[in-house]
């Protein structure tokens, strides 16, 4: 599928904050220079300057410029960017010119969000751990997050379930492990549990979502970690193998995608609006066919749809029935945010709207996001953070698989056998019913006609979600803290799946429909102690300790309804034969985790990880208890960079690494 972007951001920054009344008015001025690489003098764009001890300030342009107006006298102006020392300069000219040194330390001790959103040097880790900052997310231009990683995390496989509006995509990392489960990573947010699952028709008794009878899918459907906006998150980061997810313990056997939302940054405050357009159409479609008509050895046969009639008379009209059904699609997403803040307190308010129509008809998507997130710096030893992001996404897709209990397919399998001498857009008879290829057939022995199945057998969802966490730190000495993060993850889904009387769909000649309703609850809660402790110049040690709390509860009510008594009014209400299920799971899982980092010379890395589990699904009999057992997991590695004992620093980060 070919896809042409169209992006246009716009800046606008604003100082919302007003000096003080003072008895005395204090003179001010406009500084304005242009802040260069000390080492080879070229402009640095996007540098914060800031006036110390205040939120004014702003950011270098392109071309490395800057002017920060309202300057008090005697104020100092604070440069800081990322991979740089901070320099601070008094305030004392009109212009000020700034040349910026690279902090070789800062570039050695690059910080990644690790498990529990605690962040470790890059040098520090011995297991597979890839960052994926903002900007590669966003320039993707993907709406969908898990799309966005695609190429730029190794070992890490995304596959798309189609190319209609709004479809999920799986994730999974480094090979599957299991042959019949679900093998997509643990996702975490703020360090609070995320759900990714997408819709799966239930094949239970009695259960409304059944329509296909088997354990495939009749139509595409989203993944919940497509509902983020990307334009709020920070970065993304990939553990892998067991010494990476040995904290996350059973639910991290298949891997952990960490992802760290922004929460503002302290300066002025600052509104970004960015809009996006893309036009989407099918970039080649199966040859097919176009000598013979309907019918079958040489002779035209209206009866049937196999394509072995006689050859097209030259000049005669052949449909490009494929090629017509397709359409271009199109894409349209806003995007605002607000963010600014101090020294001791920080603030984003967020919102994202997308609207997309798909390359076939009646299929479309939308999104919408409200986020605020900020942090707070209540004294040198307490702080905060919390985030909370309302999500409602849906959308309207046609149908895919083979359809209730079997069938012929979906649209696209209806396309490619449809005879070349017939307009498959002509799918209604004058009185508005369904128009048959073959007027002789009866029942589900003739495949809906893809026109009349997109327009009259919709397959609809919607989701409304909530997101959010708080968390409080605690630092008593520069070597010790104490954190505790808790939150939650709530939506409710509603998938509706039609069929309309006349279908070819076996049992549903004369309608049905089916509804599925799932409610879910995760809560998280993670109380972390971490001693950090330097021994002298060669020995570092950092031990943390923990317990977390995951309670999942789900309930799912799946209801099902054939033959409508009024087949212009589409409602379980309206169908003769009902039935229902209710589905209502709990699960809960208490750990405790422990994790002890060694560096040694600052060469050597070894650590050594632990998870002790209680499931509330696992009985033990054995102590006349139905529900609790505990298990352990643990991981052992040793790291040496043998770069720094080379002496080759500069050349890159490269080390030997053994992990169990």
């Amino acid at each position: 599928m070919k896809k042409l972007l169209w992006s246009s951001p716009l800046w606008l920054s604003a100082v919302l904050a007003a000096a003080p009344a003072q008895a005395q008015q204090t003179a001010a001025r406009t500084v304005q220079g242009t802040v260069l690489d000390a080492n080879g003098r070229t402009p640095l764009p996007g540098v914060n300057v800031l006036v110390k001890g205040t939120s004014q300030g702003t950011q270098t342009d392109g071309n490395g410029r800057y002017s920060l107006p309202n300057v008090p006298e005697g104020a100092t102006l604070v440069f800081s960017f990322i991979g740089y020392a901070t320099a601070e300069r008094p305030a004392t000219a009109d212009t000020q010119d700034v040349t910026l040194t690279a902090d070789a330390q800062n570039l050695q001790e690059v910080l990644v969000t690790t498990s529990f959103g605690i962040q470790q040097e890059r040098r520090q880790i011995n297991f597979g751990a890839q960052e994926v900052q903002a900007k590669d997310l966003i320039d993707s231009r993907q709406p969908n997050i898990v799309n966005a990683l695609q190429g730029k995390v190794a070992g890490v496989q995304i596959t798309s379930s189609g190319g209609g509006a709004g479809e999920g995509a799986a994730i999974v990392i480094r090979g599957g492990s299991s042959l019949d489960a679900d093998n997509q990573p643990l996702f975490v947010i703020d360090g609070i549990l995320m759900d990714n699952s997408s819709f799966t028709e239930s094949t239970a008794p009695g259960g409304g979502s059944a329509f296909n009878g088997i354990l495939g899918r009749s139509v595409g459907s989203p993944n919940r970690a497509g509902d983020l906006n990307p334009e709020d998150i920070e970065s993304m980061t990939v553990l892998k193998g067991p010494a990476g997810t040995a904290l996350y313990g059973l639910r991290g056997a298949n891997g952990v995608v960490i992802i760290t939302t922004k929460k503002g940054k302290a300066g002025t405050a600052r509104v970004d609006f960015r809009t996006q357009y893309s036009v989407e159409e099918v970039n080649r479609l199966p040859r097919l066919q176009d000598q013979y008509k309907q019918g079958n050895g040489g002779v035209f046969d209206p009866t049937v749809r196999g394509s072995w009639g006689p050859r097209f008379a030259p000049g005669e009209t052949v449909y490009d029935n494929l090629g017509n059904f397709f359409q271009k699609g199109h894409s349209v997403q806003n995007f605002v945010t607000m963010s600014g803040g101090t020294d001791k307190g920080t603030f984003l308010l967020s919102a994202s709207r997308l609207d997309t129509r798909g390359v076939t008809p009646e299929n479309k998507f939308d999104r919408t996001t409200v986020r605020l997130a900020g942090t707070m710096k209540f004294s040198p030893k307490i702080s905060g953070s919390g985030s909370a992001q309302y999500l409602n996404s849906g959308g309207e897709r046609p149908l895919q698989g083979p359809g209730l209990f079997g069938g012929a397919g979906g649209f696209f399998v209806s396309l490619l056998n449809w005879p070349r001498n017939d307009d498959a857009r002509n799918y209604l008879n004058p009185n508005g019913t369904r128009r048959r290829l073959t007027p002789a057939s009866l029942g589900s022995a003739d495949a809906d006609n893809p026109y009349w199945t997109t327009f009259n057998n919709p397959q609809t969802d919607r989701n409304n979600r909530f997101l959010g966490n708080v968390q409080l730190a605690y630092d008593p000495t520069t070597w010790l803290r104490i954190s505790y993060n808790i939150g939650s993850d709530l939506f409710t889904d509603r998938f509706r799946s039609v069929r309309a009387v006349g279908t070819s769909q076996p049992n549903n000649q004369f309608g049905g429909i089916s509804e599925t309703t799932t409610l879910n609850r995760a809560l998280t809660s993670n109380l972390l102690v971490q001693f950090t402790k330097q021994f002298g110049e060669n020995v570092g040690a950092t031990l943390l300790l923990g317990n977390t709390v995951e309670q999942q509860t789900r309930e799912t009510t799946d209801v099902i309804g054939l033959i409508f008594q009024n087949p212009d009014f589409v409602s379980i209400n309206n169908t003769v034969n009902r039935n229902a299920l209710t589905t209502n799971t709990t699960r809960r899982i208490i750990g405790n985790v422990a994790r002890l980092n060694l560096d040694l010379f600052r060469q050597v890395i070894v650590e050594l990880a632990g998870r002790y589990d209680g499931s509330s699904t696992l009985p033990r009999p054995d102590q006349d208890k139905i529900y609790g057992r505990w298990f352990p997991y643990g991981s052992a590695s040793v790291g040496y960079e043998f770069t720094r004992t080379l002496g080759l620093d500069g050349f890159g980060y490269f080390a030997l690494i053994v992990a169990l």
